[in-house]
């Protein structure tokens, strides 16, 4: 039995139309490296690459791949040593995407234009970035756009939707005013707004696909392949009540009832892209939560340890007109390597990897 997907984006290219059918896997892994001292890095980009190397994805979008050049470097050279390459215009970026070098090849123009690049998502005073990249898949010859994400965590009980002077690197008000909330009461400022997170992470979204650049390219407007740490859950949203007084939802972003859209719904609706666990064949520890805290998981404990089913780490797939994007199954979620084989005793990041086996076909 197979599952199908049937929204539809841009055109396809005359060479893909006659192409042999392709398999490979597209991953999404925030890695944390931002966050890790330099005493213990290389203990982790070890574990790091143990653990995608245990997945071996073909493709796979990085988040958090680190706050310095020197990080960033220091993980690229690893991951190539392993196969992978990526694009010479992400050596700044923490949010590269990668891909094998013996199943995909970079898509160029004439002039040997490379067809990736950043797009700022969220307005200029956000301060981030989205990725994308072009891509030939060698054995059949089709051609794919991969966009990579890290979207805002939370948004404070302000009067504007961006970010300000008054807020955090990490998204926490500096403020320690109470904030009025429009289902009645106050909570504390340092507090995130759900809401206005909601509306920011969309924005960002909109950003992304806004972008123009994708056409160009294979024939298609926007990615086939959205990967990311989107810092929400697809299927949950918030309630406008526990919104800041003066929030309002964009009309964009209401559902039929006027409450906030969750995750699953914005991009099917807006942007016909599916979440790629929806449409699986097959799924594979799927009840745990994609954010592991640096704890080794259980749903069988008691209590149980992360396992909500909360996916904030998703891929989400869309086709090119004429073609078929089935997913096979959804791989990851917990991480892979055992303790005995974690250099030292430590996960390798507070995410676990997620990826997804597809076949495209005509």
């Amino acid at each position: 039995m197979s599952t199908a997907l049937v929204a539809t984006s841009g055109l396809a290219s005359p060479a893909a139309a006659a192409a042999p059918s392709a398999t490979f896997r597209v991953g999404t892994y925030n890695i944390h490296a931002n966050g890790t001292d330099s005493a213990t890095w290389p203990s982790q980009r070890t574990n790091l690459l143990r653990e995608i190397g245990s997945y071996a994805p073909d493709v796979i979008g990085i988040q958090e791949a680190g706050s310095n050049e020197a990080r960033r470097t220091d993980f690229r050279n690893g991951m190539q040593a392993h196969g992978y390459t990526t694009a010479a215009d992400y050596a700044t970026n923490s949010r590269p995407i990668y891909w094998k070098s013996a199943s995909f090849q970079i898509l160029t123009d004439s002039s040997g234009r490379i067809a990736s690049g950043t797009v700022v998502v969220g307005g200029a005073a956000a301060g981030k970035t989205a990725s994308w990249v072009a891509l030939k898949h060698i054995a059949s010859g089709r051609e794919i756009v991969v966009a990579n994400v890290h979207l805002t965590v939370s948004k404070c009980g302000l009067t504007t939707y961006d970010l300000d002077a008054t807020v955090n690197s990490d998204g926490v008000c500096a403020s320690t005013k109470d904030v009025p909330i429009q289902g009645g009461g106050t909570r504390p400022g340092e507090d995130s707004d759900p809401v206005r997170g909601q509306i920011q992470r969309f924005r960002e979204l909109d950003d992304l696909f806004a972008d123009a650049r994708y056409i160009a390219w294979a024939g298609h407007d926007s990615p086939d392949f959205l990967t990311g740490d989107f810092n929400t859950n697809g299927t949950r949203y918030p309630s406008l009540a526990d919104a800041a007084v003066g929030v309002t939802i964009p009309a964009a972003y209401q559902s039929s009832d006027g409450s906030m859209r969750p995750l699953n719904d914005y991009l099917w609706n807006a942007r016909l892209r599916t979440n790629a666990f929806n449409v699986a064949v097959e799924k594979s520890g799927a009840a745990y939560d994609t954010f592991n805290g640096f704890q080794r998981q259980s749903c069988t404990s008691v209590p149980t340890v992360r396992c909500n089913g909360n996916h904030i780490d998703q891929v989400y797939v869309s086709r090119a007109q004429g073609e078929t994007t089935n997913v096979v199954a959804v791989e990851g979620w917990t991480n892979k390597l055992p303790d005995a084989d974690l250099v030292p005793a430590q996960f390798p990041s507070d995410h676990n990897k997620v990826q997804i086996r597809v076949t495209v076909s005509n």
